[in-house]
């Protein structure tokens, strides 16, 4: 039998879990071999996609990387017309 409480009025309490004690152990149970199993899967999948990347040398020369813009050559600064290093400035006629 359900407790009279109705939801439309002011401090009413929510109906009450009819449900016995082992039922609900039984769906927090299954919840909780759901979540373990997500887990392992998500676990597994991270050992897999490490896996990978050390075989294909994705973390080869690590530290290089880091150091490529100070062994790269400068690249010369664009020259200007003659007319324009001599003014040291943009004229045009107008």
């Amino acid at each position: 039998m359900r407790p009279a409480s109705d939801s439309n009025l002011p401090g009413a309490l929510p109906a009450r879990d009819l449900r016995p004690n082992w039922a609900r152990a039984a769906v927090l149970m299954e919840l909780t071999w759901i979540a373990i199993v997500a887990s392992l899967l998500m676990g597994g999948g991270g050992l897999l996609i490490f896996i990978w990347s050390v075989r294909s040398q994705q973390f080869k020369s690590f530290e290089d990387v880091k150091y490529q813009v100070f062994w790269s050559d400068p690249q010369e600064p664009a020259k200007m017309p003659a007319k324009e290093q001599q003014n040291g400035s943009s004229t045009k006629n107008k």
